[in-house]
C-alpha cells in the first residue's frame, strides 16, 4: 500500500506533465519501440550505463534547438506534508539517475547511429521548497528547480493535492501505477480508465477534486531568470488565451507581495504568479525581508528579460517579456 506522501507525489508529477504541454512539452506514456526505455512491474524505466531507473514522469520537447540531441524531460515532483524542505539527497540522487542515463550510449557497443540519444534534463519540483545546500548543489550541477508553495495561482492546486488520502484506495487491488495511468488519460481529456478505477474511490480520496483544479488552472509556461533560475509560470484566471493577445513581446512589472511573485502589465492585470529559489530570494533580503530597494536590484539583475514558449494548437512561438524600464527609472528616483 503506497503512502499519502507517494500519492500526492504522483499526483503532482501527472499534474506538472499535463501543464508543461502548453511549453512545448509531450507527455512519454510508454515505452513502446524506444530503446532507451523499459517497463517494469512499477512503471517505466529509462536505461542507464549502470543500470534502469523508475521514472514515472517523462516528457520530450517537441521543439528542439539545432546542434543538440532532442530534449527528455525527467520529472520528480515532491508534495510532502511536513513543512521540512527537500535535502541534498534528493538533489544528488537526481544528479547520478540523470548523469547515468546520458551514459547509456557509452555503454552499448552494439548501438548504430540510427539508436536513440537524448539530452536529457532533470526537472524537481516541490511544495514545500530545497535547504540551501540543495539549491547550491542543483545550481552547480544543472539539476532545475523549482518550488511551488509561494505561487499564488498555483496554491488551489496544492491545496487540492494536499487533501488527497492514500486510505481510500486501501480496500481496493489499485496500484499506484493504475491511479496514475487513471489520471493521466483524464487530465489529456482521455475516458481510459485501469482495472477496477471507479469514480468512488477517486471521489472519495479526493482526486477528482486534483483533476478539477488543473483543468481550472490550465497551463503554466517555463521561464528562465537571469539565465539561470528556472520559474514555473501560473496563470491568473482572468488572463484567457495567450493566442489573443496582439503581440508575443509583453511589457511587464514584476511584484512581491510577502506572500507571492506576480508578473502585470503596465496596467495593473495579473498575467502569472511564481515562485523563486530560496537562495535567490535570500540574496537579496535583509534579516529575512525583502526590501524596496533591494527587491528593485533584484528584479534589474534577473528580471529585466525573459522568454517562454508557448504552445498551442501544435503551433509554438516565443513569448518576450521585458521589464517596463520606466516604471523602474520611476521607482528608482523614489527610492
Amino acid at each position: 500500500m503506497f503512502t499519502d506522501d507517494q500519492l500526492r507525489g504522483a499526483l503532482l508529477e501527472e499534474v506538472i506533465l499535463r501543464l508543461l504541454g502548453a511549453s512545448g512539452y509531450v507527455t512519454v506514456n510508454s515505452a513502446g519501440t524506444d530503446p532507451t526505455l523499459g517497463n517494469n512491474a512499477a512503471g517505466l524505466t529509462v536505461k542507464g550505463r549502470g543500470g534502469e531507473h523508475q521514472i514515472d514522469a517523462i516528457a520530450d520537447a517537441a521543439v528542439n534547438p539545432p546542434f543538440v540531441n532532442p530534449q527528455r524531460l525527467l520529472v520528480e515532483a515532491k508534495c510532502l506534508g511536513s513543512s521540512s524542505k527537500l535535502r541534498l539527497s534528493v538533489v544528488r540522487n537526481a544528479l547520478g539517475v540523470l548523469r547515468d542515463v546520458s551514459e547509456y550510449w557509452v555503454g552499448n557497443p552494439t548501438a548504430n547511429l540510427s539508436s536513440k540519444r537524448y539530452h536529457y534534463q532533470y526537472a524537481i519540483f516541490s511544495t514545500v521548497g530545497f535547504t540551501t545546500p540543495a539549491q547550491r548543489y542543483a545550481f552547480a550541477q544543472d539539476i532545475y528547480l523549482f518550488p511551488l508553495g509561494r505561487s499564488s495561482f498555483f496554491a488551489p492546486l496544492i491545496a487540492a493535492i494536499n487533501a488527497t488520502r492514500a486510505e481510500q484506495f486501501s480496500h481496493t487491488e489499485l496500484r499506484l501505477k493504475d491511479i496514475r495511468s487513471t489520471v493521466r488519460g483524464r487530465l489529456q481529456g482521455s475516458l481510459h480508465t485501469e482495472r477496477n478505477v471507479t469514480d468512488g474511490p477517486f471521489e472519495e480520496s479526493g482526486i477528482s477534486a486534483v483533476i478539477e483544479a488543473c483543468a481550472n488552472l490550465g497551463f503554466s509556461l517555463v521561464a528562465v531568470f537571469g539565465g539561470r533560475f528556472p520559474v514555473f509560470l501560473s496563470p491568473s484566471e482572468t488572463l484567457g488565451e495567450l493566442s489573443q493577445r496582439d503581440s508575443p513581446r509583453i511589457t511587464v512589472r514584476i511584484y512581491w507581495n510577502d506572500e507571492s511573485w506576480f508578473v502585470q502589465t503596465c496596467g495593473g492585470e495579473n498575467l502569472f504568479s511564481f515562485d523563486l529559489p530560496e537562495e535567490l530570494f535570500e540574496l537579496y533580503a535583509e534579516q529575512g525581508e525583502l526590501s524596496p530597494e533591494k527587491a528593485l536590484d533584484l528584479k534589474v539583475d534577473f528580471m529585466s528579460a525573459f522568454q517562454a514558449i508557448h504552445t498551442q494548437n501544435g503551433r509554438a512561438r516565443i513569448l518576450n517579456f521585458k521589464l517596463d524600464q520606466n516604471w523602474i527609472t520611476a521607482l528608482r528616483e523614489q527610492n
